[in-house]
């Protein structure tokens, strides 16, 4: 599933990361805006970061609405951590 973490055409994908409000405000992604060419089997990917003022018993609802063309897999965990003794393994390209 980490394998769509990786976002191959981040400027047709507005950004990898989204932080949502506590107030449930909406967050609208709208991918590609016919500029930047995405092409078959292209690939969007979204870190949601849970809203600092979350406490323990606190729930992220995500309801995801109006998908075409495409197909939406979601993967959940209770952290996400970077494993920097592995930066020495990655390189340009």
């Amino acid at each position: 599933m980490f394998k769509y973490v990786a976002c191959p055409n981040e400027a047709a994908c507005e950004g990898k990361n989204i932080y949502p409000k506590y107030n449930g405000e909406e967050i609208v992604r709208i991918v590609d805006k016919y500029n930047n060419q995405m092409v078959m089997n292209d690939v969007c990917s979204y870190i949601i970061h849970s809203p600092s003022e979350m406490k323990e018993k606190d729930r992220l609802l995500m309801k995801i609405d109006k998908i075409e063309n495409a197909e939406v897999y979601v993967a959940k965990g209770k952290g996400y951590r970077w494993i920097n003794h592995l930066d020495r393994l990655a390189s340009n390209g």
